[in-house]
């Protein structure tokens, strides 16, 4: 049964699952940045610091760092683990031992190595002199090794750190702290490895900082670098690429963007609470690019201080679906791209207020090249674990506290931060961490949320129902998983004979960087995560039994996924005829049932657009069949 939950008369709970719990899908104000001078003396004694065995009979698992800072991204997901193609893995995350005074004076960037036997110890130190947070990692074809982060202090910070050192695993690492740039205001960066020599390095940062302040024209502009000569020089320094400029966007939040590569191709994926997701590439190693808006917001060049968020124009401020920043890009081995991100739903009645959003949304989505633009499907969600039809949430408001939400918050919805890798079979996975109805709630009266796995043998067509998705965190753990938060899952983008995986565990829902006054700062301020390497192996990931498409014999047609998608009012998806057909539409709800249902007779060949209009159906998941007699497809749709 799916039923709807109302923050506001008009929003509604857009998920495959309704959620059950007390007051879960008010607003918050959409953070602008984080606060790191937030800081209280640690007030619970429930969590402790999580050890537990290295190694897993199941899975190969190490705990290879552990940091009192623990918050490894603000949205999408960094470039923190290699996976270097004989045998070794390098591994980057903003680290912090300190557990007694505010503000992490120590932060800098915890590095492990995998030699090919085994890992490194856990770090004490980070690698810079000074501090630093959010670091990428790139390994170029010389096993030049090379780490980009920014730098720490009052906001908005001195720039950008760049440390390397020539031989991977290996070595005294050089820092120079100018190299990229220095920009002001430069944080948030990432950097990946590329080029038809594998000697090119590329990196995006955040131009504006904490600072709020406008530079070239927009808040939070990307700026792009490049160096093509294995980190030596970097000719292209913090540029605006047009396709994302102050034209077209109104800016950017911290960590909004991901990148990737695969020889002179590259890719980068942005997205916010108030853009489109788009993925812009280039072909010729980050000289020109052209940009696909994969999930476009319905108002070019917002800005929350001077509008409201009025899609139709009518005066009054309109709850929008709208990406959760998170977006993943990859390359397969064909050299096709794809992206992942979530959504959150975000709302703007007053620009003295500025832009909230509702974190009991769901939604996992996928795009690849092939679908054309604008033209995503949801592949993930909280999983229904105990099978009743909801996923039951705790309610939090006895807690006392200002954060009465049933999970720990993460800036996003309940499914967030997915990553990638593919195998040499061209086989995808993605992770990422979504709410776990069957946490153990009584210490903290919030569920955790932990990491599971789906994957595609198709190219993407069908994917891993997320009941049946492998949780890492159960298969592993000597000690009962309900108590445990598995977040920030890390994938190596290339996947052998393990999917390597690295993300963040504690026993507290949310993160220490939380709001004052937060339930999730009290239980988190003081104490340790670890940061968790697993090998797993690609075989234990169930088999997909495909959520997004069934297709029979198909060669005579073909359907289009539905736009939009969730659907409120009408949505719109094409049929290509081969022949002359009748076709048989019918839309069906989750128990079934038949609710709507239209014949069409002797339609040409060509392509044919059906528009539905869904504004009478419950809010909820559907499957929309069209039929020819001889041969069926099966999409589904969200209704919100």
């Amino acid at each position: 049964m799916y039923s709807a939950l109302n923050a506001q008369s008009k929003i509604l709970k857009q998920s495959p699952h309704a959620f059950k719990g007390a007051s879960v899908n008010k607003a918050i104000p959409v953070p602008k940045s984080i606060d790191e001078g937030i800081y209280i003396p640690y007030n619970s004694n429930q969590a402790q610091r999580f050890t537990a065995p290295s190694t897993s009979a199941t899975i190969d698992e190490f705990i290879i760092g552990s940091t009192s800072y623990d918050l490894q991204t603000n949205a999408s997901i960094r470039n923190g683990l290699l996976n270097n193609g004989d045998g070794t893995l390098s591994a980057v995350w903003t680290n912090s031992n300190d557990v007694t005074v505010g503000g992490w004076p120590d932060r800098g960037t915890g590095y492990n190595y995998y030699d090919g036997t085994n890992w490194g110890p856990i770090p004490t130190t980070r690698l810079e002199s000074t501090r630093t947070g959010w670091p990428s990692i790139a390994v170029t074809s010389s096993g030049h090794e090379a780490v980009v982060s920014h730098m720490g202090g009052a906001a908005p910070g001195p720039g950008v750190m760049y440390v390397d050192r020539p031989a991977k695993g290996n070595g005294a690492w050089t820092e120079n702290a100018a190299l990229m740039g220095n920009g002001a205001t430069d944080v948030w960066s990432r950097m990946v490895a590329g080029g038809a020599n594998g000697l090119s390095l590329h990196s995006v940062v955040n131009g504006s900082g904490t600072s709020g302040l406008p530079v070239n024209g927009q808040i939070g502009p990307v700026l792009y670098s490049r160096s093509a000569d294995d980190g030596a020089t970097w000719p292209v320094l913090r540029t605006v690429i047009p396709e994302i400029d102050a034209n077209n966007y109104f800016g950017f939040g911290g960590d909004a963007y991901h990148m990737t590569t695969q020889d002179d191709k590259i890719a980068i994926g942005v997205s916010d609470f108030a853009t489109d997701v788009a993925v812009i590439k280039s072909l010729d190693n980050g000289t020109t690019w052209t940009r696909t808006i994969i999930f476009e917001f319905p108002i070019p060049l917002f800005d929350d201080a001077t509008m409201i968020s009025d899609v139709d124009g009518d005066g009054v401020a309109d709850t929008i679906t709208a990406g959760a920043g998170d977006v993943h890009v990859l390359f397969d081995n064909n050299g096709l791209l794809h992206a992942w991100f979530t959504i959150v739903r975000v709302l703007c009645d007053d620009p003295a207020t500025g832009l909230s959003y509702f974190p009991v949304t769901d939604g996992l989505y996928y795009w690849n090249e092939n679908m054309g633009a604008n033209n995503p499907v949801m592949i993930g969600y909280a999983p229904d674990l105990d099978g009743d039809g909801v996923v039951t949430l705790p309610d939090p408001t006895p807690l006392g506290c200002s954060d009465a939400f049933p999970f720990g918050l993460y800036r996003g919805g309940v499914t967030q931060m997915p990553t990638a890798g593919v195998d040499a079979n061209n086989n995808l996975y993605c992770a990422y961490f979504t709410v776990n109805e069957l946490s153990d709630t009584s210490t903290y009266l919030k569920a955790h949320k932990q990491v599971y796995i789906i994957k595609s043998l198709d190219g993407g067509n069908t994917w891993t129902t997320p009941e049946n998705a492998l949780n890492p965190i159960y298969v592993t753990q000597p000690i009962d998983a309900p108590y445990l938060e598995g977040v920030f899952a890390n994938m190596a983008k290339q996947v052998d004979a393990c999917i390597h995986l690295v993300y963040q565990r504690d026993f507290a829902p949310g993160h220490s960087l939380a709001a004052a006054g937060s339930c999730d700062q009290a239980n988190n301020i003081n104490t340790y995560s670890e940061i968790v390497y697993n090998c797993i192996t690609p075989g234990d990931v169930p088999a997909p039994v495909g959520i997004n498409e069934v297709a029979n014999n198909i060669s005579s047609f073909t359907v289009s996924n539905n736009f939009p998608n969730p659907a409120h009012g009408l949505t719109q998806f094409n049929i290509e005829l081969k022949n002359i057909s009748d076709i048989t539409l019918k839309v069906t709800d989750i128990a079934g049932r038949v609710v709507y249902s239209e014949v069409k007779s002797d339609l040409v060949p060509g392509t044919h657009k059906v528009t539905l209009n869904v504004s009478g159906m419950a809010a909820g998941v559907y499957s929309y069949s069209v039929s020819d007699g001889s041969a069926s497809i099966i999409k589904k749709m969200m209704v919100n």
